[in-house]
């Protein structure tokens, strides 16, 4: 033990040292002993290190959490001896924060055990020793041991088991009838005696009685000399008053009947009030503010609370009473939502939120200035303020963007509410500033924009439909926003603002054309795509893209425009080269944009397929220019070189996006740039390079393709076969493998039958390189390949079911006899794995097809397809749900023994 001290009183930083000592830690924690010698080293060194100390002291937490409750009596009367000379110990020596924490804990575990039958003295013996003593030190330790006494014992928020809540309840009985008078007589002692020399101690013995206050009776708080006592710290102990707030605020959370609470609170806030503490226009200390703001919230919700339960009882005079009491704490409440403080705002969102579903429970037209009065304050505190860092956005902005999510709660809530009352505290909050806003502020210019945003989530509003009020102010804001200019706001988050609202009002412009010519100025200009911050330059891609989509039919006027203002940030950033306007990600979304305004433009076919030509030559040349530098430099120019090259196929797939059902690539005369695009692309299946760079350039090769099947036809058929040989070729990882098979299985989907012939040739490669893959031998602790190996499986067993879904099942059965039997070996391989039972259920499902349909299966066949039937098929069947792994109570385990129970099995078997 000595050696293990030594150790840590050295403050040696050696991982090895620290690995020892938590070796010993977990062998005196079981030794018998263990704690013994923890108690006699503390108890007889009296020069031993605060690391030591807490060493010693964790052992002794751990023997009372979890043996001592089967101590012998030699042995509790050891821990109380122990406990007794630690309060003498206090009286003579100054010990650290942490060390009295931890001896307090050991209190409390102490007398959770032992109190009241092994120790019914407690509280008794702990009571007669401070007063007695009566130094700072033991007052301070006593409190403590009462807070830890509230976590263990009292606090509800720690969750405990039956038998703990049982003792739990034990325990306060007992205090109820033994101890709880003369401990709140000794807190409120301390609270005097130490109120000037030592305020700390008063503040926590006010903690103390604000954490007991929850079960204990209320008239030990609630009566003329705690209350004046209260008072007199929230007035003149401003070292105090903080606690004060919290006492108070365990008073009124305290459970109670709701009459009985609104009459407590009522007269505590009539006494408060009376004193003036409700008088803080003037208070600096936001400290103090939060502390009060939160007391005050929790007066607000309790009232609110009461008067719910009131009203439900029908009894009309006393909830009418409790309504009012609500709305006289109204204003108070505006004065700390709307203090300057973000804080301090927040201490009072609750009662506020509350407050709004108050108003939904009565008549809202009753209450209109009030609900007006909290709209106001909310649209303001929506502000930044000045010490935003936009720059470096750190804590505190994350916690003001929270903020405002909980603000645009309340403003939603209320707009619900009174539309009516929303719109025009909004439009007359809105329009001063933005007909004026160069002389404005920057943050109400930009709160102003914000704002017209969040009334179009809020409000519904039918534009180009019947005129109304709403409709009316709607257009007039949005009007006012686009001409007046402000876009041109220096600050960036102006320009933002201004891209999401008017992004947010789509169908405004649909209704008003004449006034998308400036928003597409601005989001092609420099205060969107080319604006100097990136952030903007992002969101506006977005945007773009998500405008170009909604007004499909309008965007015809600016369509040659676009594609000018977007040639630059079209370009693919190549290695070495100087960096684009654009990250890769939201370049997608710019020729999303541009392919939406080509084919949406109403253009000749010949003007759309050399205006899609040119949007793919960056992407064409890009790649041409990229393939031969891929076997050049160092891994990590190989990586960069791959990547711009699946960026570029990328940026081509998603030109593709302007296509629909309704507007196909064919009818619009833009086949040939995607042929020629294809056939760019595909050479760089034959790239020689090995591991990350070849996936990273098959990937890009595989988007493309996904894309071309969704958008050509039978265009595409004579690429498919060379395309897969490649895309197969030396393919040893499951990853590249089971994203690959999706492809085929889309082909099929789409194509069927028709695409047989050209999967025929191309088949046996493909199943034959899976199955070497799924064969090879994985490292059971590698769960990452497992996952793959199992995503593989299901892909194909899913690619297999897809040619007999869509009746391509010749490229199968016409293979040879091994291979044919070979895809049937391995269906059943899947119908007998359980730990898949979608793949299960796939399984079972082809074989019934391959069973119950007749002439699926070639004639010089079928005899060998009698025996597969009896020999692997039938015992399969039954075999699969017999599995101990096979769980009967499972869903997907059910679907599956269905699967075995259909009729197109019986039919053959009894064949």
């Amino acid at each position: 033990m000595n050696q293990i001290l030594d150790l840590l009183s050295s403050g040696s930083h050696d991982p090895a040292l620290h690995q020892k000592l938590l070796k010993c830690f977990e062998e005196l924690k079981v030794n018998e002993n263990g704690w013994k010698t923890c108690v006699a080293q503390l108890m007889c060194s009296n020069d031993m290190k605060d690391e030591a100390r807490f060493f010693c002291l964790q052992i002794l937490e751990h023997y009372t959490k979890t043996r001592y409750v089967d101590a012998s009596q030699e042995e509790q009367l050891l821990l109380r001896s122990f406990l007794e000379f630690w309060l003498q110990q206090t009286s003579r020596h100054s010990f650290s924060s942490f060390i009295q924490n931890k001896v307090a804990q050991v209190f409390a575990l102490t007398l959770s055990v032992d109190y009241p039958r092994r120790w019914p003295g407690f509280f008794a013996d702990l009571i007669g020793f401070v007063t007695n003593c009566g130094q700072p030190a033991v007052v301070d330790l006593f409190l403590r041991i009462m807070m830890a006494v509230d976590s263990e014992v009292v606090a509800r928020d720690i969750v405990h088991t039956q038998v703990e809540n049982e003792r739990n309840t034990m325990i306060k009985d007992r205090m109820r009838e033994q101890c709880i008078a003369p401990l709140v007589e000794l807190w409120l002692k301390i609270a005097v005696e130490f109120e000037s020399k030592r305020p700390d101690l008063s503040s926590r013995a006010l903690l103390v009685l604000g954490a007991f206050v929850s079960w204990i009776d209320v008239h030990y708080v609630a009566n003329e000399r705690s209350m004046n006592l209260l008072l007199k710290y929230l007035v003149g102990y401003p070292e105090v008053r903080e606690s004060v707030c919290d006492c108070l605020l365990e008073l009124v959370e305290k459970g109670m009947e709701p009459l009985a609470k609104t009459q407590l609170i009522d007269s505590t806030w009539r006494m408060l009030v009376s004193a003036g503490v409700m008088d803080f226009a003037k208070e600096n200390d936001c400290d103090y503010l939060i502390k009060l703001g939160k007391f005050v919230n929790g007066v607000g919700t309790n009232l609110i609370v009461c008067w719910q339960k009131l009203h439900k009882t029908g009894d009309t005079m006393s909830s009418t009473a409790a309504r009012e009491s609500v709305e006289q704490k109204l204003s108070t409440m505006l004065l700390l939502l709307g203090h300057e403080d973000d804080d301090v705002s927040s201490s009072v969102i609750p009662f506020a939120h509350a407050y709004v579903g108050l108003l939904k429970q009565t008549s809202p037209g009753d209450y209109a200035d009030q609900a007006a009065l909290l709209l106001r304050v909310v649209i303001r505190k929506f502000e930044y303020d000045d010490s935003y860092n936009f720059d470096t956005e750190g804590e505190d902005e994350a916690h003001f963007q929270e903020f405002r999510k909980e603000l645009k709660v309340i403003f939603d809530n209320i707009a619900q509410l009174n539309a009516d009352l929303t719109m025009l505290t909004s439009h007359a909050y809105l329009v001063p500033i933005l007909s004026d806003w160069r002389r404005a502020p920057f943050a109400s210019v930009e709160n102003s924009l914000r704002l017209l945003y969040c009334l179009g989530e809020a409000v519904p509003v039918n534009f180009g439909g019947p005129e109304n009020q709403t409709v009316s102010m709607f257009e007039q804001m949005i009007t006012l926003m686009v001409r007046s200019g402000v876009v041109s706001h220096s600050h960036f988050a102006v320009s933002l603002q201004f891209l999401e609202a008017t992004a947010r009002f789509d169908k405004f412009f649909t209704a008003h054309p004449d006034l998308l010519p400036p928003v597409m100025e601005a989001f092609l200009g420099a205060h969107g795509l080319h604006h100097p911050r990136g952030e903007v330059r992002s969101r506006a891609a977005y945007l773009l893209a998500r405008m170009v989509r909604m007004m499909r039919n309008h965007v015809h006027k600016f369509v040659e425009a676009l594609l000018i203002a977007v040639a630059d940030v079209l370009m693919v950033r190549v290695p070495g080269s100087p960096p684009v306007w654009l990250s890769a990600d939201d370049q997608l979304f710019v020729y999303e944009a541009a392919s939406m305004a080509i084919v949406a433009g109403g253009l000749p076919p010949e003007r759309m397929c050399h205006l899609m030509r040119a949007l793919l030559v960056p992407s064409m040349q890009a790649v041409q220019a990229l393939l031969p530098r891929l076997s050049q430099g160092d891994p990590a120019h190989k990586m960069a070189v791959a990547e711009a090259i699946r960026d570029a196929m990328a940026f081509a797939a998603r030109a593709s996006k302007g296509f629909s059902s309704q507007t196909k690539m064919a009818s619009c005369g833009c086949v040939e740039p995607f042929l020629e695009a294809l056939d760019v692309f595909l050479p760089a299946l034959q790239c020689n390079e090995k591991g990350d760079p070849r996936s990273i350039v098959h990937a890009g090769v595989r988007q493309f393709l996904h894309r071309m099947v969704v958008c050509l036809d039978e265009e595409i058929f004579p690429c498919i076969p060379v395309a897969i040989r490649h895309l197969v070729t030396n393919c040893t990882e499951p990853r590249d493998l089971y994203e690959f098979v999706p492809l085929i299985s889309q082909m099929v989907s789409k194509f069927k039958g028709k695409v047989a012939g050209y999967l025929k040739g191309v088949f046996v490669s493909v199943v034959t390189t899976i199955w070497a893959v799924l064969s090879q031998q994985s490292d059971p602790s590698d769960s990452l390949l497992i996952q793959d190996l199992k995503l593989l499986r299901r892909a194909y067993y899913q690619f297999i079911a897809s040619l007999f879904n869509y009746a391509a099942t010749e490229i199968i059965f016409d293979q040879d006899r091994e291979t044919i039997f070979r895809v049937l070996l391995t269906l059943i391989e899947g119908t007998l794995d359980c730990s898949d039972t979608n793949s299960q259920k796939t399984c079972f499902g082809v074989l019934r097809k391959v069973i119950s349909t007749p002439g699926m299966v070639p004639k010089q066949y079928e005899e060998d397809m009698n025996q597969f039937l009896f020999k692997h098929l039938i015992p399969a069947a039954f075999s699969a749900p017999s599995k101990p792994e096979f769980d009967l109570n499972d869903a997907q385990n059910i679907l599956v023994r269905r699967r075995t129970e259909e009729r197109g099995w019986r039919t053959r078997w009894r064949g």
